[in-house]
Parts: structure tokens; C-alpha cells; sequence
């Protein structure tokens, strides 16, 4: 399930526009290509600062609905105590799982010091 960005651009005027999107890349190269908010076709776009998202996904029905299954006598290796041991191994759903949730920061920074000398850094937390 695609989630929903939320992104920030730099104009060459050095003001700021905030968008939404699905696609981040796609979007930012409809502004470059002046395709984009009539903000930036006016302003014309410098480069992507920052994006964000928070993905929110439910458990599917086997999670939520399989039955509980318990099995006696399931052979492991305990790493800890260094022999093998029978356990009980619980499989199935569980009415009461929470969905998973993911959440992305994307960060960037250009700097141009010269005409023909560029630097670029990238900062990413999933």
C-alpha cells in the first residue's frame, strides 16, 4: 500500500513549498519540469529538502482470525543453556494484534560554492 508524503522544496526565489504526493521523486520532477503547483512554475524549484511519510497498515485476516494452535513437544536448540529442550510452539491469529506502522524522514541538503563544484548530503531514518 503506497503511503502519502509530505515534502519540502526550495525555490530559487529562497522561498519554501510544501506539497503532498504518493510519489515523492515523480512529483518533485513534474516541478522541475514546470508541470508541477503554480507556486513553483512561478518561483521555479531548486531542490528537494526534506520528505515524510507514516505508513499505518492493518493485519491481514490470518493474522486476526487463524485459530490458535498450540503443539507440545517441538525439539529447539537453547543457544543459552547449549542442549536441546521441548518447548510449545503457539501458532495462529490473535484477535488483539495491533497493525505495523512505518515511519520515514528523508533529508537533503545541496550547497554550491562554486560554479563548477557541488555538494550534496542525505540523511534517512526509517
Amino acid at each position: 500500500m503506497a503511503g502519502w508524503y509530505v515534502y519540502l522544496i526550495e525555490c530559487r526565489d529562497g522561498s519554501l513549498y510544501t506539497g503532498i504526493a504518493t510519489d515523492v521523486d515523480r512529483r518533485y520532477a513534474e516541478h522541475v519540469a514546470g508541470k508541477g503547483a503554480r507556486y513553483t512554475r512561478a518561483r521555479g524549484p531548486l531542490r528537494l529538502l526534506a520528505s515524510y511519510t507514516r505508513e499505518d497498515q492493518a493485519p491481514t485476516m490470518n493474522q486476526l482470525g487463524d485459530p490458535t494452535v498450540y503443539t507440545t513437544g517441538v525439539r529447539v536448540f537453547d543457544l543459552q543453556r547449549g542442549e536441546t529442550v521441548e518447548v510449545t510452539r503457539i501458532t495462529g491469529g490473535s484477535p488483539d494484534l495491533e497493525g505495523g506502522r512505518r515511519e520515514v524522514f528523508k533529508l537533503g541538503v545541496t550547497y554550491k560554492p562554486f560554479e563548477n563544484t557541488t555538494f550534496h548530503a542525505g540523511y534517512a531514518r526509517y
